[in-house]
């Protein structure tokens, strides 16, 4: 995941921080479909399946959103590694994080359309860690 000190956005595509944040996003729900598969609790593997799902389509509307506000994106050539299910509950803590800081940011520009998604984001987030925190 992005470091939250370095995340910004800045409009009219100067610093182009939602590339990170679309391939972040992308990358989440290929991490929890992996999740999906590896546990072994038929609850959370429900909750996982649940959330790659919905994630996948919201995650596409804020990107084209995005790509709307600040013009296309590119690949950033970051690397990303899979992380196991015990590492999920921090997994997505971290993604929350960096939902909250692109909210931020796109409420000071005024960007109400991606705040609105992200709103839905952030709860479906919460939701998976009520599921795989709660339920068993």
């Amino acid at each position: 995941m992005i470091s939250y000190s370095k995340f910004s956005i800045s409009p009219l595509n100067e610093g182009r921080e939602e590339n990170e944040l679309a391939e972040e996003m992308l990358f989440a729900v290929a991490q929890a479909h992996m999740w999906h598969v590896l546990t072994k609790s038929y609850a959370k593997h429900k909750a996982f399946e649940d959330f790659y799902e919905e994630f996948s389509e919201i995650a596409d509307k804020i990107i084209e959103a995005s790509i709307g506000n600040n013009g296309a994106l590119s690949i950033t050539n970051k690397s990303y590694t899979f992380s196991n299910v015990v590492d999920a509950n921090s997994k997505i803590k971290e993604l929350i994080g960096v939902l909250h800081i692109y909210h931020r940011k796109a409420e000071e520009f005024m960007q109400l359309g991606v705040v609105a998604l992200l709103d839905e984001a952030l709860a479906l987030c919460d939701s998976l860690l009520y599921k795989i925190n709660m339920l068993d």
